[in-house]
């Protein structure tokens, strides 16, 4: 067993700031900003490469389709999710050519960075625009 008591204070004063940066989770960057969302498939097979709106306020995150297709339209959310860590479950809206807008699934999405959101499905999202430094 460690005696705290026998260790110098320059030593209790390192374990300290690393046992502090362990218990901290991971700060979640803010994803706000225009996306695109790539092998976006309608039908299934036909991979698309479509222009999103993330909005990330609080810990709510909303992806609106800035472009649309057959399955989904243009103005339409795509996907809402809260967002409690680096990775969440979220609902994907989807449809198909000849039911557009008609259904949902859940899907796992993983915060890879301030630019890259990446999904349990072929689908990914990279920022448009990379965000500045100090957003990340």
């Amino acid at each position: 067993m460690l005696n705290f008591r026998s260790l110098p204070f320059f030593a209790l004063t390192v374990l300290a700031i690393s046992l502090s940066h362990c218990s901290r989770p991971p700060a979640i960057p803010n994803l706000t900003g225009v996306w695109e969302g790539v092998d976006y498939q309608c039908p299934e097979g036909v991979f698309h490469r479509e222009i999103v709106e993330i909005t990330h306020q609080d810990s709510v995150l909303t992806i609106l389709k800035l472009t649309g297709d057959d399955c989904v339209s243009a103005g339409r959310v795509s996907l809402e999710a809260d967002v409690p860590g680096l990775e969440f479950d979220g609902t994907l809206f989807q449809g198909s050519p000849m039911n557009p807008n008609s259904g949902s699934r859940q899907i796992r999405l993983t915060i890879r960075d301030a630019n890259h959101i990446d999904t349990d499905t072929p689908i990914y999202f990279e920022r448009m625009e990379a965000a500045p430094e100090w957003a990340q």
